[in-house]
């Protein structure tokens, strides 16, 4: 049994309404409603974020629980990684595009022949 504060997003304070409320354990969570961790005083958001993360946390258990167990504690000890900005497009360099005629002056320049010098 994976205990409840190896969920990613649960920390001291969160855990220990979880565990008030009967769910010590990963396992427990992960089958947890959200409104039974609604009840407990959690958010919405963070109570579907922690039963999904509890399942996971609670599948890879099953599968190898060493693994589970060094991941979860080196997640917490890490610090929260920021996510790389992309770089900025560089400018394009200004191109000498000829100017497009409005109708306007399309028209006008029809009526006034071009003045030869």
């Amino acid at each position: 049994m994976t205990d409840v504060e190896k969920v990613k997003g649960v920390g001291p304070k969160t855990a220990k309404k979880l565990r008030d409320g009967g769910f010590d354990t990963a396992e427990k969570l992960a089958k947890a409603t959200v409104d039974e961790i609604i009840g407990l005083g959690i958010g919405k958001a963070t109570a579907s974020k922690i039963i999904k993360n509890a399942a996971e946390v609670s599948t890879k258990v099953e599968e190898a629980p060493e693994a589970v167990e060094a991941e979860t504690s080196a997640e917490a000890k890490a610090p929260a990684k920021k996510k790389a900005k992309e770089p900025k497009k560089p400018a394009k360099a200004e191109e000498e595009k000829p100017k497009k005629k409005t109708k306007k002056k399309a028209k006008k320049e029809e009526k006034e022949p071009e003045q030869v010098e």
